[in-house]
């Protein structure tokens, strides 16, 4: 559900409850036994989306950003600091 409406940042918890039909409440106590929220789950899509990305493509990391829902390549880029200890274009370079 997540990796087919990443862009959407608006997504959050009454929209994951619905589409696997149960309650927020259900989702969030399920999450909660499996250790995670929305927020982890929906920073795993992304970091994993943004490392095929960066690694696959000639996208710039302004592309990237948005097609991952980030408002401004500015949160993107403290994003893959935060993952991967480097900026987007350091990432890309590293891996090449």
């Amino acid at each position: 559900y997540l990796l087919m409406n990443i862009a959407d940042s608006g997504v959050g918890l009454a929209d994951a409850a619905r589409y696997f039909h149960v309650s927020e409440r259900t989702l969030q106590r399920r999450l909660a036994e499996s250790g995670t929220s929305l927020a982890d789950i929906r920073d795993e899509v992304r970091r994993n989306l943004a490392a095929r990305l960066l690694e696959e493509t000639d996208l710039s990391a302004n592309e990237i950003a948005n097609r991952l829902g980030y408002s401004q390549p500015s949160a993107f880029t403290r994003s893959t600091m935060r993952w991967f200890g480097a900026t987007p274009r350091a990432y890309r370079k590293a891996q090449a």
